[in-house]
């Protein structure tokens, strides 16, 4: 086997190695749900996905929901994404969370 074909191997294995590793891009959605008369809050995860979820009042009285393991998506209109990993939502957008 040439040097060629065994550098172009190795350089070709340690690729697939490092795409193997990486981590896959996370997301999770933030949405108001209703069930009959009642509205919530609804924060879903994708599947396997490691989430490090915090839940405060933001300054401006909103409800802020930071995950700095993943990015936050907003569904429908009652809330707004803030950055990648931050959404918020008015604080009487749901009676509960």
């Amino acid at each position: 086997m040439s040097r060629t074909r065994t550098s172009l191997r190795l350089a070709l294995g340690a690729g697939l190695g490092a795409l193997a590793l990486a981590a896959p891009a996370s997301a999770a959605t933030l949405s108001v749900d209703q069930q009959g008369p009642h509205r919530y809050l609804r924060y879903a995860a994708s599947a396997g996905e490691a989430n490090d979820l915090r839940v405060s009042t933001a300054p401006d009285g909103r409800i802020a929901f930071q995950d700095a393991g993943a990015s936050v998506n907003v569904a429908g209109r009652a809330c707004a994404r803030v950055s990648v990993h931050e959404a918020r939502c008015p604080a009487d957008a749901a009676p509960s969370l």
